[in-house]
Order: C-alpha cells, then sequence, then structure tokens
C-alpha cells in the first residue's frame, strides 16, 4: 500500500489529479461528530476533510 500512497501524492504533485475534486465535504472540529453521522451513510457522503482552522 505505500507505493501506491506514495504515486497518488505524485500524481497530485504533478497535477495530474485534482485532489480538491475527490472531496466531498469539508468540516471544522465542531463539525467533527456530524461528519462520522454522516460517513456511516455511503449515500450522504464518502469524503470529508477536516479543516481544524475552519
Amino acid at each position: 500500500m505505500p507505493d501506491e500512497f506514495a504515486y497518488s501524492l505524485r500524481l497530485i504533485a504533478k497535477g495530474e489529479v485534482d485532489a480538491a475534486s475527490l472531496v466531498a465535504a469539508s468540516v471544522g472540529i465542531d463539525g467533527v461528530a456530524q461528519a462520522f453521522a454522516d460517513l456511516a451513510n455511503p449515500e450522504r457522503q464518502t469524503k470529508t476533510m477536516l479543516d481544524p482552522l475552519r
């Protein structure tokens, strides 16, 4: 798995993959509990990014 991770990071760094388009939602610390609840239902969310500065 580490090789796939490194390869993915290289593609993102080279601009070949738009990582921002892969994020379905972004939450601050206060939204973490709801984000986990949403992730329990794959029809609601599948990819949520935690933004601690939000």
